[in-house]
């Protein structure tokens, strides 16, 4: 009975061992669940820091990358360098009729700076598609924001009119630079098919190759770097080759890493399969010839006129162009249909007539033919104009004054006429004779006036010779120049003539000479009531107390001769 009840204390201790064992576990592991829970929130702080902490150096290593090919933190330097690098794009990709000019400028948050570009032009499916290609190749911190395209050709590669807006970045803080990438000479000059090339300097160059460089308008791939000498593949990229002279400028053009090994060649295919041609709506066509017009040329000149053909089929092939009944030494490009003609200097002036045909190979229906003119004609000589540099007008007092001039032509074709800013009113040329007259009122201001006397001629083309002449207006003294007295001193007759204008007195004998205004007179007859004057029109006579203008013609110079007499 004793060892039955030990047996059963034993086994309730055990029970309760086993019993407050596992009624204690859960007391037991709370502190360390809570330390695991409290370890794993630490390793996930961790992890979501060392996350902040990678991105944060992920977002520096792309500001610092955006640094490096960004354009200048000036916007006035970031707009003048982005302009010019994208009007040398278009211009290596062929474009036409291209406006590139700058757009928008924008400041976001003093963080970094963008400036646009518009660029209006036409070009062809593959030169669009190799600007596009270049463009995203160039390792620039740039996109495009607006591309519009129309086309409205048929054929399976039609010329494209496009706008299109370029953007490009500057960040903040970003380096200070003149150039977008570095530039230098070439030390020597380049034919079309060498693949070395030399440069003055190249340390501002990558040193590891390959890399890209543009020397004019073609794009190179260097392939080999010895100091300054450089192993080159020509014309990548859809270039052409070509020469290249001593000094030309050589630049770098950087490209996106994970686009190095994209070549435009790629995109062929593409370009075979034009998206932007229209299918081909049936239509019937009318061919013409035009361009062919008539004209003149002088010995030893050279004709030149070009032919082409308006409204044809193009996909039937292009137009072939040759001569017919042409005089000797005219030729013609049977491509670009262009008509040349060196005359020699003793050629014959007369007119020569050229016949050019027109013909599609692919097309036997076309077939045309125009009869053009080229008039060898000596040529017209400028006409040669003689007129006085001066000359007085007298106010009230008609001028007559005769413009002559010679030509190589009939002088009766030229034509005369009066040029200046302010012609004095009343003054005229006869356009046929070349008389230019006027008569300035009493009341006009006297004073000088420059006007420009001009002579044509009727040749093709007309010629024309301009000259200047001063009309000096001045007063007429004759008006105011009286014959005040006839007297006789130590028996020798005399006459006195004052100017009340000028308050002046002239004291004549006979034989002296009268000089007033425009009257030059030569003193013949002294009388006791008038005075006989002569000069080469006739003889005159004027009464004392009269104004010599008031002079009157009583003879011709021949019938008068005789009459001259001394009292």
């Amino acid at each position: 009975m004793m060892e039955t009840n030990n047996r059963t204390l034993i086994l309730a201790g055990i029970l309760i061992a086993v019993l407050g064992f596992g009624m204690g576990y859960p007391m037991f592991l709370q502190p360390v669940g809570d330390a695991q829970r409290d370890l794993d929130s630490t390793k996930n702080e961790l992890e979501d820091a060392e996350e902040e902490d990678f991105q944060l150096k992920l977002a520096q290593n792309r500001i610092a990358d955006a640094m490096a090919v960004s354009l200048p933190p000036s916007l006035n330097d970031a707009q003048r360098l982005y302009l010019e690098w994208m009007t040398d794009l278009t211009h290596e990709c062929n474009f036409a009729r291209s406006i590139v000019k700058p757009g928008g400028q924008q400041q976001r948050g003093g963080k970094f700076l963008l400036v646009s570009v518009v660029v209006e032009a036409e070009a062809s499916l593959e030169d669009l598609s190799r600007f596009l290609f270049q463009f995203k190749q160039a390792d620039l911190t740039h996109r495009i924001t607006k591309l519009e395209i129309t086309s409205n050709g048929t054929s399976r590669k039609p010329r494209m009119e496009f706008n299109l807006t370029a953007e490009g970045m500057s960040v903040i803080g970003s380096e200070q630079k003149a150039e977008l990438s570095p530039r230098g000479l070439l030390a020597g000059a380049v034919d079309a098919q060498s693949t070395q090339l030399t440069v003055d300097s190249a340390d501002s160059f990558p040193f590891k190759t390959p890399f890209i460089t543009k020397v004019g308008l073609e794009t190179m791939r260097v392939t080999g770097v010895d100091e300054t000498t450089w192993t080159v593949e020509r014309a990548v990229d859809g270039s052409d080759a070509q020469e290249h002279a001593v000094a030309a400028m050589v630049r770098h053009y950087p490209v996106v890493w994970d686009r190095r090994d994209r070549r435009f060649v790629d995109y062929s295919a593409f370009l075979e399969l034009p998206p932007f041609s229209k299918p081909v709506v049936p239509r019937e066509y009318h061919p013409e010839l035009a361009g062919l017009e008539d004209v003149t040329i002088a010995p030893g000149e050279t004709a030149s006129i070009t032919a082409r053909v308006d409204d044809y089929d193009i996909d039937l092939g292009e137009i072939e162009f040759s001569l017919e009944d042409a005089a000797e030494g005219v030729t013609i490009d049977t491509e670009t249909g262009q008509v040349q003609w060196e005359t020699a200097n003793d050629q014959e002036p007369a007119d020569y007539n050229v016949t050019v045909l027109a013909f599609q190979p692919g097309n036997s229906e076309l077939s045309l033919r125009q009869t053009v003119t080229i008039t060898v004609k000596l040529p017209n000589e400028t006409p040669e104009l003689t007129i006085a540099d001066r000359v007085d007008v007298l106010l009230g007092q008609e001028l007559k004054l005769t413009a002559t001039a010679t030509d190589d032509g009939d002088v009766a074709d030229l034509s005369f006429a009066l040029e200046g800013e302010e012609l004095p009113e009343g003054l005229a040329i006869d356009g046929a004779t070349g008389v230019l007259t006027w008569n300035p009122p009493l009341t006009f201001e006297p004073g000088s006036h420059t006007v420009e006397v001009k002579v044509t001629d009727k040749g093709d083309p007309p010629e024309s010779a301009t000259k200047s002449i001063t009309l000096e207006v001045k007063d007429d003294d004759a008006r105011f120049t009286r014959l005040t007295a006839i007297v006789r001193k130590d028996g020798r007759p005399e006459v006195w003539f004052e100017n009340t204008r000028t308050n002046s007195q002239d004291i004549l004998h006979i034989g002296d000479e009268l000089t007033v205004a425009n009257i030059i007179a030569k003193i013949a007859v002294i009388d006791a009531r008038f005075v006989t004057l002569r000069d080469q029109e006739g003889i005159w006579q004027l009464a004392l107390g009269n104004l010599v203008r008031d002079r009157v013609l009583s003879s011709s110079p021949t019938a008068a001769e005789s009459e001259e007499t001394v009292e």
